[in-house]
Parts: structure tokens; sequence; C-alpha cells
């Protein structure tokens, strides 16, 4: 009997159709009741493929299908982890047999497939997203510190090529929207129902009755350079992956994606990332979302001057909320950028906010507020919370946490050129450690034979930054002083990989050791001793 995470529906045409269902969750997720469920519907699938027409992949839900469990990532350790990437190998195999069959396989996106929904995608024979307005599509795993390992990066190569899998898709982590994907290749058609879908599957399928995987073949092509190395080991990874993906057989690759996989899950720099970017950060909307029991409603932004108008229109706030005209100045260089106002608000009401750049890269739109304010106010910031940003409370009168930070990294950079260091020696360090950067987008300087003194100085200047957060902590510029990673991360640029202010402060140095040593060990490169060492370090 099937387990009912996916149900088996067969026409009279002969094409099964795959219902993706989970009964226990108000999403599909890689979980292991789907797995199970993949795993019998393929054995199905390959008994009865002789007498069938093809497969329609689909979901009962309003999204396609979620990414896997990181609960279960954060807990892999190396003593474990050679049985992960076993597991990881069997699970893959359930979609490398699905792209095996004689018959045509459809996907029909009804809905976000990020992660493993859209690895589940590209093994299908072809996709079908359906253009509702939600449907979006992408890996998003380079913004957590993973990397793609359910055959998302080998497939995407074959599929676009090495350098756009890697431009548009990979290395961004972005989600596209489904025409913007169907333009790149990564999504084979869009129709305008799930319905439209649905038929325009089973004609294709009646087309082709015999088609073959699309990654069963190679792709010889020049392989991209390596990235230069730097604290986060994503970008390498994928890299990696990408440029072996071209020159071997689909199983190979699809284990050595596995392979690599497993080295960046029981890096303590992708548990700090998953811990800040993920839970953490859920966390804060979560409390905002519960500010108030007022109904939301449609909200307006009333930019404080024009560059915050500017700001508004770059990141997309108009679809959670109305832009309303410029209406006083900023007073101060700490002045709020935005006042936030719901209908029948008296002005007096409306909280103060600040906008964040999307640091991260994941898509999530960033505010911090004044807190203290009424309970239309919080209502106004319950309503922002609810459509997805993520909204930071500081304290009133205190400026903006994010902005606290900023100052100090353009302090530190400026302290460290004083004692002598080069700008192209900052830059590299402020490459190694993934805070913002002065480079233009794109350029890199060829690899050196020794990184020592760009891990020496991006540790200073993660330090000065680190203190400088703590210290606006300590001075209650946060309301909730345990926001500190997540504000620090999302609001001010510090990287993701630290874990955040707080984390880096109690564990940098020993972090960053482990960074530097497996630099050496990769490149050959001898580790000073512990040339960072902060004085604090006991």
């Amino acid at each position: 009997m099937l387990n009912t995470a996916i149900h088996w529906h067969e026409s009279h045409d002969g094409i099964v159709s795959l219902v993706i269902d989970d009964p226990d969750r108000s999403v599909n997720t890689v979980n292991s009741a789907f797995i199970e469920a993949l795993a019998a519907s393929v054995e199905r699938l390959e008994l009865v493929q002789d007498r069938i027409a093809g497969v329609i992949l689909s979901s009962a839900k309003k999204s396609f299908l979620a990414g896997g469990d990181l609960n279960r990532l954060m807990a892999v350790d190396p003593t474990g982890l050679r049985e992960f990437v076993d597991d990881l190998n069997v699970r893959k195999s359930y979609t490398q047999r699905l792209e095996m069959l004689k018959r045509p396989v459809v996907a029909i996106i009804n809905g976000p497939a990020l992660g493993g929904g859209l690895e589940l995608a590209l093994c299908c024979h072809r996709s079908i997203g359906v253009d509702s307005g939600s449907t979006i599509v992408g890996l998003p795993e380079p913004t957590l510190g993973l990397i793609p390992g359910a055959g998302g990066i080998v497939r995407t190569v074959r599929r676009l090529g090495v350098d756009q899998a890697l431009d548009s898709v990979l290395l961004t982590g972005r989600r596209l929207p489904i025409r913007e994907a169907v333009d790149i290749g990564l999504i084979d058609d869009v129709a305008a129902s799930a319905e439209a879908a649905d038929a325009a599957a089973r004609k294709w399928i009646l087309s082709n009755p015999s088609v073959a995987a699309r990654s069963a073949t190679s792709m010889p092509k020049t392989p991209r350079p390596l990235p230069r190395p730097t604290a986060t080991p994503t970008r390498r990874a994928i890299v990696r992956v990408a440029n072996r993906s071209m020159h071997t057989d689909l199983e190979t690759a699809l284990h050595f994606e596995s392979d690599m996989f497993g080295s960046v899950v029981v890096s303590d720099a992708t548990k700090n990332s998953i811990r800040t970017h993920f839970f953490a950060t859920n966390a804060v909307r979560k409390r905002a979302k519960n500010l108030s029991g007022l109904p939301a409603s449609k909200l307006l932004l009333i930019p404080r001057d024009e560059s915050a108008a500017d700001k508004l229109k770059a990141g997309s706030w108009g679809e959670v909320a109305d832009v309303g005209e410029s209406t006083c100045a900023v007073g101060n260089a700490n002045g709020p950028d935005v006042n936030v106002a719901l209908p029948l608000m008296a002005e007096g009401e409306w909280p103060e906010m600040w906008l964040a750049p999307d640091f991260v890269g994941d898509g999530q739109r960033v505010a911090e507020y004044a807190a203290g304010v009424s309970r239309a106010g919080e209502a106004a910031i319950s309503t922002l919370a609810t459509a997805g940003v993520v909204a930071i409370p500081v304290a009133p009168g205190m400026g903006s946490f994010g902005r606290i930070l900023a100052a100090a990294l353009a302090q530190a950079v400026k302290d460290c050129e004083s004692l002598g260091y080069g700008a192209a020696a900052v830059d590299r360090a402020l490459a190694w450690a993934d805070l913002p950067s002065r480079r233009p987008p794109g350029s890199q300087e060829p690899f050196r034979s020794s990184i020592q003194e760009d891990v020496s100085l991006a540790c200073r200047l993660l330090n000065h930054i680190a203190q400088a957060g703590i210290d606006a902590v300590a001075s209650g510029t946060l309301v909730f002083p345990e926001d500190a990673d997540v504000a620090s991360v999302r609001a001010g640029g510090f990287p993701g990989w630290t874990g955040g202010v707080a984390n880096w402060m109690a564990h940098g140095h020993r972090l960053a050791m482990d960074l530097y040593q497996a630099s050496e060990s990769e490149f050959g490169v001898k580790a000073a001793v512990q040339p960072w060492k902060r004085k604090v370090d006991k």
C-alpha cells in the first residue's frame, strides 16, 4: 500500500498522476514520509512502465514542494557524516530512477518550488509552471550556508551550461518568478492555470511516448575557475560540483555532489548560518506577527525623504504596502526612513522605521522599527510581519542598530588604512569575511599563495564591528538583546557564517581558526599560530 504522502491516479489514457499531499502538514516537504512515498511510487512505476503512457507529478497544496528538514541537518556531526551521505545517495537514487523511466514524466509546478521541490522537477523530462502569481522556483540553499544536495547543481549545469547555471541560479540562491525561469530555460513551459497545465502535460506525454533522460550525458565545457578562499565554504563547493558535473557520468556527479553537501553540512559556519538565517529570523518574525490581535489591513509607508522613496521601490515594498508621498525630511543622521500608517491612524501613532538592504540575498525584506508605539502602531508592524517582513524592534530615540554596525565597519576600515594596510589588503580581508566590500561586483584578484594576512585582518575588522554591536546592546539599543545576532546579520550586514555579533564574540576565534585550517588543508597554506587572537580570549 502506498504511503498517503503521494496519491496515485491512473486515467483511461494510461497517464498516471502522482499527487503530492502530505496529510500531516500544510505544505509538502522532503521529509521521511515523502521519501517513503516517492520510493514506493517509483518502484510501482518501474513495474508498470511498459503499459502506461506517462506520468504527471503535481501537488494538491498551494505550493509544490519545500526543501528538507533543517533540524536534521543541524544534528549531523562528523561522526555521522558517512551515514548521512550514504542515506542522501539512497534518496537521490529514487529521483534518478524516475528520470530513467521509459515513459515521459512531467512536473506541474503549482506554487513555490524551492530547494528540494525544484530538484524534483529538474529530474522530470518536462516541467510546466502555473502562472498564478505565487509560483517561484529556485535553489536558495546558498543563502542558508548550504549547497543544493539533491541533484540541483548537477542537473542545473547540464541543463543551462555552467556559466548561466552558476550566475543565474546556483551562486545567487535567487527565487525566480516562473516566467523568468522559463526564459532562461530552467523550466520548460508556463500555463495560465492548473487545468491548462494538466492539459498541456497530457498532450506532451501523448506526443512523446519515449524520451531520454535529460541529464544522462555530460557536457564537456571549460570549467569555471574556483572562487578565491573565503570563510563561507559554499561558493567553492558549488563551483567544484558544477565543474565535475560537466565531465563525468550522472551517477558519479550526483555522488560527488552528496560528498560536498556533507562536508558543508558539518561546518560550524553552515550551522551558524542556518541558526541565524532561519530559526532565529523566524522567531523574530513570529514575535512581530503576534504583536497585535487587530485585523490586518493595507499599510501606507510614508517616506521621510526621496532617498527613502527610492529604497521602497528598490525593495519591492509595494507588494505589501502602498508607498505614500514624502511628507517630511529626515531630522538627523539616525532619523528613520519612513513612517508606517494604517487607515484612520492618527499621525502621532505612526511607528518610525529604518529599511535595510537584503544583505543575506534571500529576498526577505528587513526593517527596524521604534518600539513602544500605540496599539494601532503594533497592528501596523504586525501587518508588515504577516506579509513576510523581518521587523526588528529598537528602543525609541536610540537609532538603527544596523547603521551602528555600518558606521563601525567604516571606522574599522579607516583605522586599518591609517595603520598602513593598503586598500587592496583591506578589500581582500572584506572579501574573505563576506563583509560588504568596496570592490565592483564580480571583480577578483588572482589567488595568492597565502591568505594568512587576509584572515588576520578580516578578524580584526570583525572584532571591531562585533564589539560595537555588543556595546549598542549594552546601551539598550535593542529592545530584545537576543535579537543582536539576527539584527547584525539582517540589518547590519555582519556575515551570516559567524552567527552574528554575539556568537562571534563568544566563538569567533575558534571558528576563524577552523576555517583557516580548512583553507590550509585545501591549498597547502601553512597556518600561522593564532594571528588574529583577541586580548579577551583565554
